[in-house]
């Protein structure tokens, strides 16, 4: 991912909630909301044989989308983006249980996936790379959340490099799939772009913390003929979605007689 000459002298800075005045002719890239809540599964499948039953019991697990700072749930506003600029959102995917003071008691590991979604209004790039955390005096990238701290609001950064600079993580195109799947449904086809990302290095554990976290960076930009027709693009909007999906674990099986 290589740096803009007049970005490498200084860091890359992430404004979250709080947005300067936008320029009358700036493009708006639609507001996106993200809330992916705790989500807590448990599936059981029953199979019965003779005289006893087997019992199938899925291991419960925990997946929420938070942001940088693991303070709250991820919400994510974009706002303007102007040409030759490159947007940047870092959000972290994590397996904590909020309800038992951040422990997975269940000890739960599983893999999951990333989706990427978003219109088509607009002819942007997107890009999504994995994170590693870093300090303020190594990182290239500087996250800052807004909190609110006995009802004063104050910014809390974070500090991040890209685990391999240059190389954003494979995704692939499954929006044929996705329309077909909602077709399919009966429903009517939300038209857009569907890209899946998925392998082992998506992986969430239980570490000395009781849980873990994985963190990413979503880099929008616009396209370079894009920027030499910008006009075109003034009043469009583009709604930009990231889905965070756990991969059934491992059944532990349990027999009752």
């Amino acid at each position: 991912m290589e740096k803009r000459p007049e970005e490498q002298k200084k860091k890359k800075f992430i404004h979250k909630g709080l947005q300067s005045q936008l320029l009358a002719w700036s493009v708006l890239i639609g507001t996106i909301l993200l809330i992916c809540g705790t989500t807590f599964a448990w599936y059981t499948t029953i199979k019965k044989e003779a005289d006893s039953e087997i019992l199938d019991v899925m291991t419960p697990y925990y997946l929420t989308l938070l942001n940088p700072s693991e303070s709250d749930a991820l919400s994510l506003s974009v706002g303007s983006l102007m040409p030759g600029k490159v947007k940047q959102i870092v959000f972290c995917v994590s397996n904590r249980n909020d309800e038992e003071n951040g422990i997975n008691s269940d000890k739960a590991d599983f893999d999951y996936t990333l989706e990427l979604i978003h219109t088509d209004n607009l002819d942007l790039i997107y890009s999504l790379y994995a994170l590693e955390a870093a300090t303020a005096d190594t990182a290239d990238i500087v996250a800052e959340d807004v909190l609110v701290v006995d009802g004063v609001p104050t910014t809390q950064p974070t500090y991040w490099t890209v685990q391999t600079p240059g190389s954003p993580l494979a995704g692939n195109d499954v929006s044929a799939e996705r329309h077909e799947q909602v077709s399919l449904s009966g429903n009517e086809i939300n038209s857009g772009t569907y890209i899946a990302y998925e392998g082992e290095d998506l992986h969430l554990s239980v570490t000395e913390n009781g849980y873990d976290s994985q963190y990413f960076l979503l880099e929008i930009e616009w396209t370079e003929s894009a920027q030499t027709n910008f006009e075109r693009y003034e009043r469009e909007t583009d709604m930009i979605y990231v889905l965070a999906k756990a991969v059934q674990p491992v059944p532990q099986k349990k027999t009752t007689q």
